[in-house]
């Protein structure tokens, strides 16, 4: 991945979903020789993400069990009190989390209904985002905290949120996420 100019990657797994269309939870099946939540765990830590963080449900003692099985830091677990309330609400316990580490610059949200994408493919998506520097941070209303102002998540999803123009990225203030509706903005 030549040529990334102050590249550091956070990768947020999503893993407090009940899967209840599935029956039971997609991050503990099989995939190879680990399962789903184990596989993710290894890519993105063979892509180089400075810091990875699972998202879970606060009383999932399945998805517990399996990242303790798996030597999961406990330091690097955010807990979702209210999964109910759907997927942006791990994204917004992710946004809020105080833990991130505060070198990182580009974050990645990772679902865990593809864990098919191929390495090389999610590494192309790394090199673009490092090609494009995020924008300088900007004093937020709660400056007094660490990591606070409107520093960009850009994120490389594994699937599109919304279709939007070739080579789009979105834009979302950390700030925004303890709100809704979330401040949306787009940029090519």
């Amino acid at each position: 991945m030549a040529g990334r100019r102050r590249f550091s990657l956070g990768v947020i797994i999503l893993a407090a979903g009940r899967s209840s269309r599935m029956g039971r939870p997609k991050m503990l099946l099989p995939w190879g020789r680990t399962t789903v939540l184990g596989h993710l765990l290894a890519l993105w830590s063979r892509l180089g993400a400075h810091q990875v963080a699972v998202v879970c449900a606060s009383a999932d003692a399945a998805i517990d069990t399996e990242l303790n099985r798996l030597r999961f830091s406990n330091k690097n677990r955010i807990t979702n009190p209210d999964p109910g309330q759907g997927m942006f609400s791990s994204v917004q316990c992710a946004a809020r989390w105080r833990g991130w580490n505060p070198g990182l610059t580009h974050w990645a949200i990772v679902l865990g209904d593809q864990p098919h994408l191929q390495r090389a493919t999610l590494a192309t998506l790394l090199d673009a985002a490092a090609q494009h520097p995020p924008p300088p941070n900007i004093p937020g209303k709660s400056a007094s905290r660490p990591g606070a102002g409107a520093r960009a998540i850009r994120c490389c999803c594994q699937r599109p949120l919304l279709k939007s123009s070739p080579g789009a990225r979105m834009k979302l203030s950390r700030n925004s996420c303890a709100r809704w509706p979330p401040t949306w903005s787009w940029w090519s």
